[in-house]
């Protein structure tokens, strides 16, 4: 990257940095992949499938309780 800049390394590194002083990222990387799903093995889920029905459910009975037009 630096001699496409026309910098040595030296130059490079000094430019490549942030206001606070800490080197700044680089180029990002993007690898070639064909997967569609990146799920690592033994991540555990976003949510937990119990909590997300029983918010649902919570949700609901608050949703009747403030429902205006009660029959």
């Amino acid at each position: 990257m630096a001699p496409a800049l026309g910098l040595t390394e030296a130059e490079a590194e000094d430019v490549l940095r942030t206001p606070s002083g800490i080197p700044a990222a680089g180029d990002g990387i993007n690898p070639d992949t064909t997967e569609t799903d990146l799920h690592q093995p033994g991540t555990e889920p976003l949510m937990d499938p119990a909590t997300v029905k029983a918010v649902a459910s919570e949700a609901e009975v608050l949703r009747r309780a403030a429902d205006h037009h009660k029959g």
